[in-house]
Parts: structure tokens; C-alpha cells; sequence
């Protein structure tokens, strides 16, 4: 599943889960259900957060294919002039 996939699952899920019949059908204590549902929604977005992050480097918009090279660059906070 790509990025922009897996956060239109969400998206939708998170609609889905939230729904109020959804909660009628089951006919489960509400309090513990929103619990349960929030905190695994939570962990859900964070794993879908750091999984975008991790293909991407600071500046950059395009993502990096799995397995290709990682370049490294060096580069000088301060600019280096020899007199």
C-alpha cells in the first residue's frame, strides 16, 4: 500500500469507527469502545507517520525507492574561504 493509499485507509476507517450506528450495532459499553478505538487509531497514525518519514529526508519531496542507495552529501554549516 503507498503513502497516500494507506492515509485514505485511515481516513476512512477512523470515519468508519467513529460512526454512531457502528457503535449501536455491537451494543458495546461506549466509554471503553472510543478508549480502545481512539488509542489504536492513534498508534495506527503515528506507525503511518514514521513509515512516510522514513523514506524522506529533510528538503527533499520525493521518496526514496525501498532498497536503492542511500546517498550521503557533505556539506559545511559554515562556508570554508581561504585567504
Amino acid at each position: 500500500m503507498r503513502n497516500a493509499e494507506l492515509w485514505v485507509f485511515i481516513f476512512l476507517l477512523g470515519l468508519l469507527g467513529l460512526n454512531w450506528p457502528i457503535i449501536e450495532i455491537f451494543h458495546i459499553d461506549v466509554i471503553m469502545y472510543l478508549f480502545v478505538f481512539w488509542l489504536l487509531f492513534i498508534g495506527l497514525v503515528a506507525y503511518a507517520a514514521h513509515k512516510s518519514g522514513m523514506d524522506r529526508k529533510p528538503g527533499n519531496t520525493e521518496a526514496r525507492k525501498p532498497g536503492s542507495p542511500v546517498k550521503k552529501e557533505l556539506t559545511s554549516a559554515l562556508p570554508i574561504s581561504r585567504a
